[in-house]
């Protein structure tokens, strides 16, 4: 789930180099003045140790310089319980912060350019109007119970931004809130200003929005088991809060909503449909999102590990777990595969009494129960093997990751057996060296020279590193070339959905410790494909034309497999 940012980004705070602090104690001045410089120059600083956020880590650094942007206009679905609220509470309080001469005279001192202080200017206003929205109109009125919080009661804030703190009797309630101004400010507007989805924004005039999780539970029962209503009446309730933006005010209109993904008609998807204006950032609690999350490691592992979100995962349902941490948009009628189609199996020694190298102790499958039916333990070798590898590249689509199966094929039950399966995000050298690590495994059960398929293209990648290890090894890799090479997102799907009848036979034997291939197989078609579609190419690689012993079934499988089109959606 990559980002599609494309903001014109403004001096962020990744060019902001952060003050040490000194001893209060010894310097109180310097103290004041090092945490402001900070605060103004960083949002994550800011939120974090002034605004006292200290469970903030990389991730929400990385989402702070995605919203320290002049020209604001983004969608951030980001997993629940990773302080994306924090992060639109943080940022309607660092707009609202005081930038006085003093403060540029400061800056410039250390070093900051013209353009920087132009910058500083433009993020910062005591004067400033933000509207902060939430499906639930009490809810809303608890986000900014966290600002009450900041203003009344942090001695910090209070201490370092006095020239801000609201007057005794200035408004300040559940839904205006007014910090003390500069000559000039609009009256009508709050600096705070808390509305519920649906309620009246008559007289408003904003220079900041952040809409903060609108699409709630009413609209998701809506999108799911009703006629849409719902959602069609918080679109327009979005589009109207659009044209709440002070008509003076042009170029600094800031916008951020903050929510998650739950389908194809839910409010981010007519947002980016709708309004081109928008960016997008997306990320998924199990990373594989973007560049900075590779796949499989959890985005925020001081909160969240791999065994956490398991558990997560069991006690919410796949269906809302892969909306509220992974930003998956697909409806259960959307889901293509199904993990009822799917059977189980395990190795295991036929005497683990004897040491593994002993010749007596075979190596065996052992098929798990389904159904009341049992089938016998049987030896891998009488299966024909198939290795396919595929290579990751920079022009591959919904990709994060090489991969190396080796697959087995029964041609008298007509069974499928996932042996082995290997999926990383490595450099080639280490993907060549796994290939040979994986080809030796399977070596004595190997028929013939037709055990390793690759494609084309990958050939091409690897050739270097191929040649390099050939020459050391006394028996090279023979590789043969898998015939489709479409590595779109259309013909990767056309390879996966050919495999949906196999499925829906219940002919595909796996191993529960294959996650990564469950999880894409569950999840698709939201899902990355780097397994599944490198399973699909198996089917073209067992030559049936000669082969009196395949079975019909399969050759109507292969048939259905190269005969299918290749549209987008696969049909």
């Amino acid at each position: 789930m990559p980002s599609d940012r494309k903001n014109g980004m403004s001096p962020s705070s990744s060019k902001w180099r952060v003050l040490p602090l000194p001893d209060k104690a010894d310097d109180p001045k310097g103290y004041v003045d090092a945490v402001r410089m900070n605060s103004l120059g960083s949002l994550y600083w800011f939120t974090k140790h002034t605004l006292g956020k200290n469970r903030l880590t990389t991730l929400h650094k990385q989402l702070c310089t995605s919203l320290e942007s002049e020209h604001l206009f983004l969608v951030m679905q980001v997993p629940m319980s990773h302080f994306k609220t924090t992060m639109g509470i943080g940022l309607s309080i660092w707009w609202a912060l005081p930038f006085t001469e003093e403060d540029e005279r400061r800056m410039r001192y250390e070093g900051y350019s013209k353009e920087w202080i132009r910058y500083m200017k433009a993020m910062h206003d005591q004067n400033m109007r933000t509207l902060v929205t939430h499906e639930i109109a009490d809810q809303a009125a608890a986000i900014g119970k966290a600002v009450d919080e900041t203003y009344q009661n942090n001695d910090l804030f209070r201490e370092v931004f006095k020239e801000i703190i609201p007057e005794r009797g200035t408004t300040w309630n559940n839904s205006h809130k007014y910090q003390r101004r500069l000559p000039g400010g609009d009256p009508t507007t709050g600096t705070f200003e808390y509305r519920g989805v649906g309620q009246a924004l008559q007289g408003l005039h904003l220079k900041g929005i952040i809409q903060d999780d609108n699409f709630g539970k009413e609209a998701q029962d809506s999108l799911l088991r009703g006629d849409g209503r719902v959602v069609e009446g918080l679109i327009r309730w979005h589009q109207q809060v659009g044209t709440r933006f002070d008509p003076v005010v042009k170029k600094a209109r800031r916008q951020l909503v903050i929510g998650n993904a739950w389908g194809h008609a839910d409010l981010n998807a007519w947002i980016k449909k709708n309004q081109p204006e928008f960016s997008f950032e997306t990320h998924s609690a199990e990373g594989g999102c973007c560049d900075g999350h590779p796949e499989g490691k959890p985005i925020l592992p001081s909160e969240w590990t791999m065994e956490l979100l398991a558990r997560e995962r069991e006690r919410l349902g796949k269906y809302d777990y892969s909306h509220f941490y992974l930003n998956l948009r697909t409806l259960p009628e959307e889901q293509r595969l199904h993990l009822a189609y799917l059977n189980y199996f395990r190795f295991k020694q036929s005497r683990p009494d004897l040491p593994l190298d002993n010749l007596q102790n075979i190596l065996l499958l052992e098929h798990e129960v389904k159904d009341g039916e049992v089938l016998e333990d049987f030896q891998p070798g009488t299966l024909t093997m198939r290795m396919v590898v595929s290579v990751n590249h920079a022009k591959r689509d919904k990709s994060f990751s090489h991969c190396i199966w080796v697959v087995g094929y029964d041609s008298e039950s007509t069974r499928i057996y996932l042996l082995s399966l290997w999926a990383e995000d490595s450099t080639y050298s280490d993907l060549v060296d796994e290939m040979y690590r994986t080809a030796k495994r399977w070596e004595h059960w190997k028929r013939g020279e037709d055990f390793l398929w690759m494609s084309a293209v990958g050939k091409e990648l690897l050739n270097f590193y191929l040649d390099q290890r050939s020459r050391r090894e006394k028996h090279p890799l023979i590789i043969q070339e898998l015939e489709s090479d479409d590595d779109s997102e259309g013909g990767r799907k056309n390879l996966i959905e050919a495999l949906e009848p196999i499925f829906k036979g219940k002919q595909v034997w796996a191993q529960h410790n294959q996650t990564k291939f469950l999880r894409e197989y569950e999840d698709y078609p939201a899902s990355s494909m780097d397994t599944l579609a490198t399973l699909g190419y198996v089917p073209g690689t067992l030559d049936v034309s000669n082969d009196s012993t395949t079975d019909e079934w399969m050759k109507k499988q292969i048939e259905a497999f190269e005969n299918r089109g290749s549209g987008a959606a696969g049909y």
